[in-house]
């Protein structure tokens, strides 16, 4: 099963162009995405195991407390960077995918001014429309939402796996083995509703 179709593969010709500053920005906020992911639910089930600690003792301990509001700004910064993370992905995202739309909108003019007038005759404007708006914009959302989305959403589940073993293997392990029960439908589903977009573009 190929992760990328040779399409996609094409359009890393034009990806290259932006691969610095854009592209390497995009990774690291991904990374600040996934890493927050990540760090909120552990830095959470600190903070309960404390407020618990803190429920159940007499007296009140002034380094739990002290420790309590440690990890509340720690949390609170976890926050922080993965909004900042999120708007960041989605932002540099749009603005490849934008760059790329262009670029790729501009050869498809040149290619069309080398064009012979036999061509203009047999082919519809309608179509050529069609294929300078449309279709590029179908081209470059595949890559936008399919590259990228595997990257960013992959970082995120496997760190999101790590965490979960960290804080209970056998929890997460249920947890691993009824993944693909979930999953597997809704691929099957995915591959059929791609087959069927594909017969109506046609």
């Amino acid at each position: 099963m190929r992760l990328l179709t040779p399409l996609q593969w094409r359009l890393f010709g034009y990806l290259r162009r932006y691969l610095f500053p854009y592209v390497l920005l995009l990774s690291v906020a991904i990374g600040l995405l996934a890493a927050a992911n990540a760090g909120i639910p552990f830095i959470m089930k600190l903070v309960v195991d404390l407020v618990s600690n803190l429920k159940g003792a007499h007296v009140i301990d002034v380094s739990a407390a002290t420790r309590l509001r440690e990890l509340s700004i720690v949390l609170a910064g976890l926050f922080l960077i993965r909004a900042l993370g999120n708007f960041a992905d989605d932002y540099l995202t749009s603005y490849i995918a934008q760059k790329i739309t262009l670029d790729i909108r501009a050869d498809l003019n040149e290619s069309l001014q080398r064009q012979s007038l036999s061509f203009f005759n047999r082919t519809p404007t309608g179509v050529m429309v069609s294929r300078v708006i449309n279709d590029v914009n179908v081209v470059v959302q595949s890559l936008s939402n399919g590259v990228f989305s595997i990257f960013g959403d992959g970082m995120s589940l496997i760190a999101l796996l790590v965490t979960a073993f960290v804080l209970d293997w056998r929890l997460a392990a249920i947890a691993f083995v009824g993944f693909p029960i979930v999953v597997l439908p809704i691929v099957g589903l995915s591959k059929k509703v791609r087959r069927d977009t594909k017969h109506a573009q046609k």
